[in-house]
């Protein structure tokens, strides 16, 4: 994890600096396009490598690698004690706890926008990012780790739940960029963020 990400306040800090929520949105949008974090077995996947031929879209694959990810992150997580959660993750700064607390609230976020596109809610408000990111700071480390994982699962069933013809025609706007984009730049962005982030996990203590 590179300085930049490591500097970021995703939950339980006392005290943030003026700015510091606006600081932290700019610092997800980086490392939420730090594609060279995704391993290589990811890479793999999306090209087509690991025996999964018969999807035929970049969509199904990188929304079957983020589920495969998800799943991995679960795991390391759910076993986690107390101190585990409140010790030193990957990136320096950043409690474990904290780093679940910045991909569960991300979770939440990406959901809305996938939710907008598919005409199910209106488009999150300017204040929504900053809305969520509070309450996840709130929270207690345990709760932070089982929100992450409840939070995650909905994200990656609802992107399961997509059909092929979506996978072609659906556009998510994320607000921070220029134009709306394709399903599989959007799922691809949040395997990003979830496997950088895991290794922060997987790399903790």
């Amino acid at each position: 994890v590179d300085d930049e990400e490591a500097g970021d306040q995703p939950g339980g800090r006392q005290q943030p600096d003026p700015g510091a929520t606006d600081e932290r949105a700019r610092r997800h949008l980086v490392s939420m396009s730090l594609a060279p974090a995704m391993p290589s077995v990811h890479r793999e996947h999306l090209r087509g490598g690991l025996g999964l031929g018969t999807m035929s879209t970049l969509a199904a694959r990188t929304i079957d690698a983020l589920r495969h990810e998800h799943d991995a992150l679960t795991g390391l997580v759910v076993p986690l004690s107390d101190d585990q959660l409140t010790g030193p993750s990957g990136a320096s700064e950043w409690t474990v706890a904290q780093v679940l607390s910045h991909l569960g609230s991300g979770s939440e976020i990406t959901l809305a926008s996938l939710k907008a596109a598919l005409g199910e809610a209106d488009a999150p408000g300017d204040d929504f990012n900053r809305s969520v990111w509070d309450r996840w700071d709130a929270m207690s480390p345990a709760d932070q780790r089982d929100g992450l994982v409840e939070h995650n699962q909905v994200l990656v069933e609802a992107l399961e739940a997509l059909t092929p013809e979506q996978h072609e025609s659906l556009q998510v706007s994320m607000g921070f960029l220029p134009m709306p984009i394709s399903v599989a730049s959007y799922a691809g962005m949040r395997l990003n963020e979830v496997a950088l982030h895991t290794w922060d996990v997987r790399v903790a203590g």
